[in-house]
Order: C-alpha cells, then sequence, then structure tokens
C-alpha cells in the first residue's frame, strides 16, 4: 500500500468516483491531464483485439500487428484497468476510449499496473505470428501528425452518387459553402443520391448540420456511422435519419439520451476538469430535446423516470463492421453496401 500518492494516482482515484457515480449516464464528465504527451501510434478495437493502425516511418512492420501487452503487462489486463474509470452507455463508446487511453503518457502511467516512475513507454506487438517490442521515451517530443485530414468538409463523386465527409460538427460559415458546392455539383450533373460519412464524428455543435439538412430533405441518402459517432455527432446522426437516410455500419458512442454541452477549467493541481450542464432526449418521434442539469433532476427523480425517456441505442440499418483484413487490403465494405444501395434504390425507381 502506497504512504504517498501523486497526481497519477489522484487521476485514477477521480475518474473512479466519477464512474462509481454516474456509470453510464455521463460520457462528458471526467477529469484530464492538462498536459498530455502523445505516443505517435494510432490504435483501434476490432473484435475485441487492438491493432496499430498507423505507425511512424521507422515502425512500418509493426502496422496492423496486434498489441498484446504494454510496458510486460497484457493488454487485457490493461483494458480492465481503463474500464474501471470509464462511463460508457455503449461498448464502443468504451472501445473507443480504450484506444485513444494507450497513447497518452500520464494516462498510462496512472493506471495501477504501471509505475508511474517509468522513463519508457514499451508495446509488445505481434503481427505475422513475429513478435517484437516498441520503446518510446516518455520524455521526448514525437510529432504525432500522422496520416490526418483535418479538412472538415470534403466531397467526391463515385458511380452518380456524390460522397460527402463530415468529420465534426463545427464551422457554421463552412457548412454553408459547403452545402452550395454541393447543390451546384448536383444540379450540374443531375445527381440526388448522397452518402453522408459522419465516421469519427464525435460532435461540437448540433446547430452547424442544419444547411445540410435542409438541403438533403427529399434526396436518397445513406450515412455511414461507427464507433466513434459521439455527442453532437450523434444528433447528426438521428437527424439524417429524420429525412429519410439508410444508415450503414456499427454501433455509435452514445446511447441516444445522455448528458452533453460541457463547461470545462483546470483546477488548482493541473488537471482538467469537464463537466456537463445539459441532458438531450428524443421522444418516440424522434424528436429532441434538451433540459439544463438542474431541470433534469427535478423533473426525472428516479431511475424509473430516466428510463421512460432513455430511448436506448441506435440501430443501424445494416451492421456491418470493417475487419482488420479490411483495413489491410484498403477496402471499405461499408461504403461498397451504401453504394450498392443506392444503386438498389435507382432500380426500384425504374
Amino acid at each position: 500500500t502506497k504512504e504517498e500518492f501523486n497526481i497519477y494516482d489522484l487521476y485514477y482515484f477521480i475518474n473512479e468516483t466519477i464512474k462509481y457515480l454516474l456509470g453510464s449516464y455521463d460520457s462528458h464528465t471526467k477529469v484530464k491531464f492538462s498536459d498530455n504527451k502523445k505516443i505517435p501510434l494510432d490504435f483501434k478495437m476490432i473484435e475485441n483485439k487492438i491493432y496499430i493502425m498507423s505507425t511512424p516511418d521507422d515502425m512500418k512492420d509493426a502496422l496492423y500487428g496486434e498489441l498484446i501487452a504494454i510496458n510486460g503487462v497484457k493488454i487485457e489486463t490493461i483494458m480492465d484497468e481503463i474500464e474501471k474509470i470509464t462511463c460508457y452507455s455503449t461498448i464502443e463508446y468504451l472501445n473507443t476510449t480504450i484506444a485513444s487511453f494507450i497513447k497518452l503518457i500520464n494516462n498510462l502511467k496512472s493506471l495501477p499496473s504501471i509505475n508511474s516512475d517509468i522513463q519508457k513507454i514499451e508495446y509488445t506487438i505481434v503481427n505475422n505470428g513475429e513478435v517484437k517490442n516498441y520503446s518510446f521515451d516518455i520524455n521526448k517530443n514525437y510529432d504525432n501528425n500522422i496520416n490526418y485530414n483535418n479538412d472538415n468538409y470534403t466531397y467526391r463523386v463515385v458511380d452518380d452518387v456524390i460522397i460527402i465527409r463530415y468529420s465534426s460538427c463545427q464551422n457554421f460559415n463552412r457548412c454553408i459553402e459547403f452545402t452550395n458546392e454541393i447543390a451546384k455539383i448536383s444540379k450540374e450533373k443531375n445527381i440526388d443520391s448522397f452518402i453522408v460519412d459522419i465516421r469519427s464524428n464525435e460532435g461540437g455543435n448540433s446547430k452547424v448540420i442544419e444547411p445540410l439538412l435542409e438541403f438533403l430533405k427529399d434526396k436518397k441518402i445513406v450515412t455511414l456511422i461507427d464507433e466513434k459517432v459521439f455527442s453532437s455527432g450523434v444528433l447528426a446522426c438521428v437527424d439524417l435519419k429524420k429525412i429519410g437516410s439508410y444508415t450503414i455500419g456499427t454501433g455509435i458512442g452514445s446511447t441516444l439520451a445522455c448528458f452533453g454541452d460541457t463547461v470545462s477549467y483546470t483546477d488548482e493541481i493541473g488537471l482538467d476538469v469537464s463537466k456537463c450542464y445539459k441532458y438531450f432526449y428524443y421522444d418516440d418521434n424522434l424528436e429532441g430535446n434538451e433540459l439544463l442539469k438542474e431541470e433534469f433532476l427535478k423533473k426525472y427523480k428516479t431511475k424509473e423516470d430516466f428510463i421512460k425517456i432513455d430511448k436506448g441505442v441506435f440501430i443501424p440499418d445494416l451492421y456491418i463492421i470493417k475487419t482488420i483484413d479490411d483495413y489491410k487490403n484498403k477496402k471499405d465494405p461499408q461504403l461498397e453496401k451504401a453504394l450498392e444501395y443506392l444503386e438498389n434504390q435507382k432500380s426500384i425507381k425504374k
């Protein structure tokens, strides 16, 4: 038993307490380290295994390998410890949290199984039957700008379909400009079929998408979703469903009833605190409602009251995951099925 506790112990204890109090109800309220270095790797949970999805140039032999240990600790133990401090309403959110947690140095130092005095992070990876260790100096600043596309609004035309990439709910003015661009292309090429790819959209401002929604009304639409859709990304998913979109992908990062809209501050010990102040939920017609947290607590005083308005998880019309082999072979079965669905819709119309 430790006689003295440090900031890493405190981080873990506070989040463990938040998990005990809030459980599955509030995935936004948490504490984070104000300064947290990142290891230059990207991870993804696929079918209960963690894979390396992006690496620096000198680690290309690790790409798509399976992570089996960190600093000699089995990944199953690491995952269990992260679960104990994570509030989540869907397993998808937990998996996404684990994948992002294990690249943050201070987060790893907070885990009970890892000594906070370590000077390196060592990942054990098995790839093509070969087990190798890859070490990172925790005092070094690594370049984390690997394979990222920061453009929130992009589009391309494939087989008389406009594929829209809407990666976060940000920048209302840009959404208006982008919608005008899409409308022009749609008119010039006589296209009325659209795929809206909101995979990995973790939120922002739920009002931002309104110009795009207005344009897409009465069009043939497929929405692509995945486990990283969260917060206002969930609201965007529901809004697209309400205007007639067919949905393809996996489960998403939150149930349809959730706390959101956060205020953040840094406390005196150097941890960033994030707290929610609104509650979002839908009625039977998928009409959105929101309450300030104080109003919610007055109106819904028991767990039974809460259950009455909780519409559960969002289920895609077609559930399909991308396997590790899909990533290796640069295949996108979700997009392929979306194009196939819209082609079938044209045949039905004829």
